[in-house]
């Protein structure tokens, strides 16, 4: 068993320490008050005397130990001087400290617990100090606080010293690699030789030691490019082309020319699509033009770029009537359409027209069914707009999550003791909570009322409230356990974000109270009851993964307050999961997400974690501006199970002290990362121009995915014009995220390398130079590129420019004259004498070593650079197992260079020539840097496991 297998079989315990020295505090508020947690104790805390840095307390655990997790204890209110960033590190001594964390913390009373770096090299590393340093309080201007901290992790003393053990080991040879590294860039080739054969360690791969020599030691560098080649057939690129930003590639997708009038859909936001993999086509339903509410149903054919209008008006068919703001999910299995809810206008509202009717369309026979005439008297939601539905094909279950409740009056049949029991304001409007849909047995459940409607009740919501989803359920569960429920709240509906106006301005006279949920990486010390309820909202986004089985519920609006929560909801298991803000924690096995009890969990199995970026939408705690996706409203996100991506298309977004914005971008979120990725951002507003290369800023559109082709469909919406109020789109877009590809990414290596051999000649023969530009350079081109167009294009001005290259770059030292030290006797009879030295009392003498047993020759120097030791680099087991079983065909690779012009060994000239030609040393001084940079250049496409390490020697020297 490993020492992994081995930290996740022993138990995790609360580790005791003790502050071994702190920066400094103020009064009574010493550091020793962060050991114990009392939150109710406004004087049980640090506080630092400035707020200036650094600011730092170290803590000294009892015994070495492997730390995973922190745990930050808060006061029972919020507090101006609480941490809102923070750093933690660790180590064995005070002195060789390690980042394990940089993140910060929320200003509320909530514990918050983030995993901290514990793994190494896939191995586990133990610490005994730890340095906890707050950057900065919530009041910029107030010193900081910290109310109490707790490590939790194994103390296992066997485990504890074979990690230790294991740890010493990783850094001596991290250590003897950033040698080897220093001396091959300098060229000290006996040195490098030496140190590699004593150690038997090595510096990189043998693939990455071959594209070393290839680089540096030939004059065409023809093999680099093979090398290359193979190493992008063979896979050992695809690591680094998928880390590589996404490009959008958007296309308007037009009619076919000669295509008769109104044979697309028409102008309108509020609509519905969704898409059947099956047959690659795209529905349409509904939505509002900007006078009235549609009901036409359409498809779209994929492959043939054509609409076909089923039918324009579906009541004609017993199907629903128009409507907008409404949710449509399909079966692509079963070729069953669903659609629930609609928005109706205030002077229409009237007890029949209230009713929350649901559809089923059969698309195989073109056949409507209204399943349910009010689902709101069959278990389920009321008549309900802008909400989400989402289904579990394989179990046959839709779930409905949010939306605001339409009602013919906010006070119908609700007395004033009544209302007053319940909490309710006049202003006050009715949303929504979590429904389950079964469809083999027509039933409705329950699953999370809104929290505002039970009151106090649903503090006590507990976990085991719904039943497993593939069960089959035969009876109606009630919508609520609380007579509350009918209480009927609801405020201006017609000034809540619609298709039909944008929301300048929301008439709620109050804003909502309750706390949102908690961060991921949060946790109460005591389970407390904000963590057990969801908050419903409209305007949000939900999706279902099918594999990891949960809901992924993300942003939204609710009264006047923009929601910037990103939470998940495990569908057969009834537990929420809040994904985290802004730690940009550095957790190594996967990083920490609360569950509803205050538990470290794992999405479905996968790593999630707190990631640079991290998880929660929006302003509201300290984060750089493009990390995470504003807060907003209607954006629209899709799912790839596959690629476990998150899709996120914005759409109203509210900025910090400014209205509401329709400016769209385009977000990729990463569930094992935990990382979100900006991948476009339209800078024009919905009133600005529109060039007609990308879709104009809009809101109230939709977004369907075809997860098979990868590739996002739009289709319509509203602009936000305030010139045209009215005005809704009628135009459909593609999307397409694209990556580079290998053969994109090898012409770019094979131009870096053409043009730093070009430069080489341009320094020693123009002529030859000038040949070497219109050929070999010119081919290795890419005309698409413009900055490889406009870089050839400045290459070919500068030949005939006068200009000498930096030769700045100084030979060996073992090639100049060294004075010898000062104040040192030089001992020169002892070191260069033929005699044996005297032996030691008790020993024998040492062999004698003459100078022509050390020297190495240049093929054994060769051998050594690329020698491959049993001692792997930093790699892990995995990668090494894939990255060893390409390496036998890059060893057949001959290079039959021209010797004369190579460097020596595995980095240069060898100690044994004699610089006889100071201009032609710096000359080729000159070019191994730029040869080693190139090397650098190329090194960086290729797995970081294989590669030499990022430290340099010469950084380590203090100044």
């Amino acid at each position: 068993m490993n020492t992994m297998e081995d930290l996740k079989a022993s138990p995790t315990i609360v580790l005791k320490f003790r502050i071994h020295k702190c920066s400094s505090y103020s009064s009574k508020f010493g550091p020793e008050n962060i050991i114990e947690d009392k939150p109710e104790d406004q004087t049980s805390r640090w506080s630092t005397d400035s707020h200036i840095p650094p600011q730092f307390v170290m803590m000294k655990l009892e015994a070495p130990a492997i730390v995973t997790s922190i745990t930050f204890g808060k006061y029972e209110k919020t507090h101006v001087c609480n941490v809102r960033k923070l750093q933690v590190w660790g180590g064995l001594t005070e002195e060789q400290l390690l980042l394990l964390l940089d993140g910060g913390l929320k200003n509320d009373s909530h514990a918050e617990t983030f995993t901290l770096k514990h793994i190494v090299d896939n191995n586990p590393f133990p610490v005994r100090f730890i340095r906890l340093v707050p950057l900065q309080a919530w009041g910029s201007t107030f010193n900081i606080s910290v109310w109490h901290v707790s490590l939790s992790g194994v103390n296992d003393p066997a485990l504890v010293r074979r990690c230790q053990h294991t740890y010493t080991l990783y850094s001596e040879r991290e250590a003897l690699r950033v040698c080897l590294k220093h001396l091959r860039h300098k060229r000290y080739t006996n040195a490098y030789a030496a140190l590699t054969r004593e150690t038997n360690t090595r510096l990189e791969h043998p693939v990455l030691t071959q594209l070393y020599r290839a680089c540096t030691e030939f004059e065409h560098m023809h093999n680099a490019e093979e090398i290359l080649a193979k190493a992008a057939h063979s896979g050992l690129l695809t690591e680094y082309l998928q880390g590589q930003p996404l490009v959008p590639m958007w296309r308007q997708l037009r009619p076919p020319p000669g295509a008769l009038p109104n044979s697309t859909p028409g102008m309108r936001g509020g609509h519905q699509l969704c898409f059947d993999s099956a047959t690659q086509t795209i529905y349409l339903f509904g939505g509002w033009d900007g006078q009235q509410d549609l009901n036409d149903l359409w498809c779209y054919n994929i492959s043939k770029n054509t609409w076909t209008c089923i039918s324009p008006d579906t009541t004609l068919q017993g199907g629903p009537s128009p409507r907008s703001c409404h949710k449509v999910c399909i079966d692509p299995d079963r070729r069953q359409l669903f659609t629930l809810g609609r928005y109706v206008d205030s002077r229409m509202r009237s007890p029949d027209n209230l009713k929350s009717d649901f559809f089923l369309y059969e698309l195989e026979t073109g056949r409507w069914t209204q399943i349910t005439e009010d689902t709101g008297e069959e278990g389920g939601p009321k008549i309900i707009f802008d909400h989400q539905m989402v289904m579990d094909v394989k179990n046959r279950v839709i779930f409905v999550f949010g939306g605001r409740v339409l009602t013919q009056s906010r006070w119908e049949g609700v007395s004033l003791d009544s209302a007053s029991a319940a909490g309710l304001a006049p202003s006050d409007p009715q949303f929504s909570g979590m429904y389950r849909y079964h469809v083999a047995t027509n039933t409705w459940t329950c699953l999370r009322p809104d929290d505002t409607h039970l009151g106090t009740a649903a503090l006590t919501h507990g976990s085991n409230t719904s039943t497993n989803a593939t069960a089959t359920t035969t009876t109606t569960t009630t919508t609520t356990t609380s007579s509350r429920s009918n209480a009927i709240r609801t405020s201006r509906v017609d000034n809540i974000a619609s298709p039909r106006q944008r929301p300048s301005s929301v008439g709620d006279t109050s804003s909502s109270s309750s706390s949102g949920p908690t961060s991921s990486g949060s946790s109460s010390s005591s389970a407390t009851s904000a963590a057990h309820v969801l908050k419903s909202r409209v305007g949000h986004s939900m999706l279902f993964h099918p594999i990891s089985r949960q809901l992924f519920i993300l942003a939204g609006q609710r009264h006047k307050e923009y929601l910037t929560d990103f939470f998940t909801y495990q569908v057969d298991t009834d537990v929420v999961g809040f994904i985290g803000e802004s730690s940009q924690s550095l957790a190594s096995n996967g990083r920490s997400m609360t569950t509803m009890a205050g538990s470290v969990t794992t999405m479905g199995g996968m790593s999630t974690t707190q990631a640079d970026g991290a998880a929660l939408l929006g302003a509201g705690f300290p984060n750089k501006p493009l990390d995470v996706p504003t807060a907003g409203f209607t954006q629209k996100a899709t799912i790839d199970p596959i690629l476990q991506e998150i899709h996120v298309l914005s759409g109203l977004s509210k900025e910090k002290d400014k209205r509401d914005l329709v400016c769209n971008s385009f977000w990729v979120y990463s569930i094992p990362l935990n990382k979100w990725s900006c991948i476009y951002h339209n800078e024009v507003s919905g009133d600005g121009p529109d060039d007609g290369a990308e879709p104009c800023p809009r809101y109230a559109h939709q977004l369907v995915y075809d997860h098979h082709n990868k590739v996002h469909y739009m289709f319509g919406g509203n602009p936000g014009r305030h010139q045209q109020p009215k005005m809704r789109l009628d135009d459909f877009w593609a999307l397409q995220l694209c990556r580079p590809t290998p053969q994109k990414l090898i012409k770019e290596a094979v131009f870096a390398i053409r043009k730093n051999r070009y430069e080489e000649l341009a320094v020693q023969d123009s002529a030859l130079a000038l040949q070497y530009l219109q050929t070999e350079l010119h081919q290795a081109i890419d005309h698409t590129n413009q900055e490889q167009v406009k870089e050839f294009q400045r290459l070919a001005c500068t030949l005939f420019q006068p200009s000498q290259p930096d030769l700045c770059h100084p030979p060996p030292l073992t090639s100049q004259q060294q004075p010898p030290p000062l104040h040192i006797p030089q001992f020169d009879d002892i070191l260069y004498s033929d005699a044996p030295p005297p032996a030691m009392d008790g020993c024998p003498p040492p062999p004698l070593i003459h100078q022509d047993q050390v020297t190495i020759s240049h093929q054994e120097a060769l051998m050594a650079a690329s020698s491959s030791s049993t001692i792997a680099c930093s790699s892990s087991n995995v990668s090494s197992m894939k990255l060893n079983c390409v390496s036998d065909s890059f060893n057949l690779l001959n290079y039959d260079g021209d010797s004369s012009s190579s460097t020596s060994g595995g980095g240069g000239s060898s100690s044994s020539m004699a610089y006889k030609d100071p201009a032609k040393e710096q000359f080729f001084a000159w070019r191994h840097h730029r040869r080693s940079e190139l090397f650098n250049y190329l090194a960086k496409f290729f797995p970081e496991d294989m590669t030499q390490p990022k430290t340099n020697l010469e950084d380590l020297v203090p100044l």
